[in-house]
This record gives structure tokens, sequence and C-alpha cells, in this order.
């Protein structure tokens, strides 16, 4: 992960609240957590690849692009999004066009996550789970294809939309734990309270 890049004067934190502006060293809420962080994860700056997993108006992804050797997002919705009702398949297709290390994947995470995990089964990655329609996401099924998937068990992962945890299809909060751990019990779980209460995992 290339770390500490330099946003100064970048257009996109116009899009930033007045407190993250303050807060984060980059404007993205979820790479700046990963700048927060990086010195407590143990080489952060060795990861090469990332997946996401629910892309939206790909806003983040453009930041894992920049960040990442090789860039995976996936979106179950790129045409009739629910949460604006917008297509992104042309938005897609011009970001491809800037940021060409990163792959557009279309259909349900809890089965692309994993051919992208089993392709790459040696690779540590860094692993943002953001893939929810209101109280319903895949979250369960996806830390249980990161454990089936892939060789390693030292991923770093953020995960989005935890204050829904015990909600919905949501694992409760012990649930949840116990699938972190069982892809690594060593793992150090985190609630950073930013966004819908962002959790980091390392």
């Amino acid at each position: 992960m290339k770390l500490n890049l330099d946003y100064t004067g970048d257009p996109r934190w116009d899009d930033m609240s007045k407190i993250h502006k303050e807060s984060m060293p980059l404007p993205n809420l979820f790479l700046g957590l990963l700048y927060q962080y990086q010195d407590k994860i143990p080489n952060l700056q060795d990861i090469n690849f990332a997946v996401e997993t629910g892309t939206h108006d790909a806003r983040t992804s453009k930041f894992l692009a920049e960040h990442f050797d090789v860039a995976f997002t996936i979106e179950l919705f790129p045409d009739n999004n629910p949460y604006d009702g917008k297509s992104y398949r042309q938005i897609y297709e011009d970001i491809k066009k800037t940021h060409e290390n990163l792959t557009f994947l279309f259909g349900d995470s809890r089965e692309v996550l994993g051919n992208v995990l089993s392709e790459l089964p040696d690779e540590r990655f860094f692993i943002l789970l953001d893939a929810h329609s209101m109280l319903e996401g895949p979250l369960r099924e996806e830390l249980k294809l990161i454990k089936q998937s892939s060789n390693r068990n030292d991923h770093i992962m953020l995960i989005d939309d935890c204050r829904d945890l015990g909600q919905g299809n949501f694992p409760t909060l012990s649930e949840f734990e116990e699938l972190i751990k069982d892809i690594n019990p060593n793992y150090t779980i985190i609630n950073t309270f930013e966004g819908n209460h962002i959790y980091i995992v390392y």
C-alpha cells in the first residue's frame, strides 16, 4: 500500500464533512482510517491487493486504485442502484480509463468475493466490506468466504455499517466477532465509531 500520498488541493475534499476535513489525512473516510492506524497494522505497506464490496458511485474505488497495485470492486446494482435509482455503468467505464489497475466486477458479493480471493489465494488483501441495502447485507457470508477462499489469515479489513449489527439479517455483535476470530483468533477488532460504526480488523 502506498502511504501518505499528498492530497493537498484535491477537489474531493469538497465532498468531506467539516469534521472529517479537520481530522482525516486524505479526502476519504476509509483510506483515512488506514492512514490513522498504519503504525498499529503489521506490514501494511507490503499489501498490494485490495477488494471492496459495494461500489456504489466508485468514490472509494478510485482511492483504492491510487493506493494499491491491484484493486477490485464488486457491485450488485450497476443499474438502478437502490440508493438513488441511478445507473453507474458509464461512470465505471470512464473511471477504468484513468485507473487501469481497477477491475469492476458485477454480481452478488456472496459469490464474487470468494472468486477474487480464490484466484489469488496466497496474496494478502486489504478488504473493505460495505455491501448492504438498508438492514439487509451479506456480511455473515462475506466473512465466511474470506476464511474459505484464501490461504491467508492476515488480511486487513474495514467493515462498514456495524451500527446495524443484530438488526435485519446482520449478525449480532458476538456472532460478528466469532466470525472474525474464526478467520484468525489473534485479530484485533476495533470499532472506530466513524461513519456508521466502521470496524477495523488487523
